[in-house]
């Protein structure tokens, strides 16, 4: 039997906390679309592999008319508040706070991001004037107010914040998200699967030198040495070992810079696009 606070996470968003007609001034809801895992790629085509790989759960769309154009708003659930930062951190780009939306959000007059909890929130002003743009925003607000908030764990609370290049940070579940960051190779390479979340951000090496730093961390310390043997087992071809450790190694990629993986106790902590080999 489902616990009662997941019970009600599913009351909650089943009723569909979208503002109804008369909630936002110059808006009607005319139409309602739901997505689950199944037929998410109908919606997102291209884009659906790292939601699915992220944990994601459903998608409810509402359309709404308003004197400037259609407006629309999208609200992904996903199942813990970390796969929904992750999807965040992955399409935020250049994080643009737009004036008078609550929350961490990004975006512009065409499309607004938000994320709260467990939910990561569009709005989409489809033709991008100004009216739609102000509506977008108090239907936005609207729906993400009656959305409960989960803070996600502080996935980067161990990584240095001295040098770190600002806007960087990325999270991965998985061979879809970690693939956009460095190709490690194919598959499960850090036995996360689908439960443990990696972190990465990039940083500053003097004289101007950006390295990525990657943090996993397992259950035991024999997790960590299971995973560490599996990424060697496993490594992309274009990556040639150039050092071992008893704790790790290091590797150089096709184009030369070097990088570098060890085990801490729990965690596994790498290094990618330095240019000379790491001493770790």
């Amino acid at each position: 039997m489902a616990s009662l606070p997941l019970l009600l996470a599913a009351v909650s968003f089943a009723a569909a906390p979208f503002p109804e007609e008369g909630a936002v001034a110059g808006t009607k809801p005319v139409e309602r679309l739901t997505f689950t895992k199944a037929d998410l790629y109908g919606y997102i085509n291209g884009g659906a592999e790292l939601f699915l790989e992220f944990g994601f759960e459903e998608l409810q769309v509402r359309k709404y008319a308003t004197p400037d154009g259609e407006v629309a708003l999208d609200l992904y659930r996903m199942a813990t508040p970390e796969g929904a930062l992750g999807i965040y951190l992955a399409k935020r780009g250049k994080e643009t706070p737009v004036g008078g939306v609550r929350g961490r959000n990004t975006g512009n007059r065409y499309q607004v991001t938000v994320l709260k909890g467990r939910y990561f929130a569009q709005a989409n002003n489809f033709k991008g004037r100004e009216g739609g743009a102000v509506r977008a925003v108090d239907l936005l607000n609207a729906l993400t107010a009656a959305l409960p908030d989960e803070p996600a764990a502080d996935l980067f609370a161990a990584f240095p914040k001295e040098r770190r290049v600002e806007e960087s940070e990325a999270l991965f579940l998985g061979p879809t998200a970690l693939q956009r960051l460095f190709t490690f190779g194919e598959g499960d390479l850090f036995l996360q699967r689908g439960e443990l979340f990696g972190a990465a951000a990039d940083y500053v090496e003097p004289p101007g030198e950006i390295f990525t730093l990657y943090r996993i961390e397992y259950p035991d310390g024999r997790g960590a040495a299971l995973a560490l043997e599996n990424l060697k087992k496993n490594l992309d071809p274009t990556l040639v070992v150039t050092g071992e450790r008893e704790s790790g190694f290091a590797f150089r990629d096709f184009s030369g810079k070097s990088g570098s993986v060890r085990q801490d106790g729990t965690v596994l902590w790498l290094k990618t696009g330095l240019s000379a080999d790491p001493a770790d």
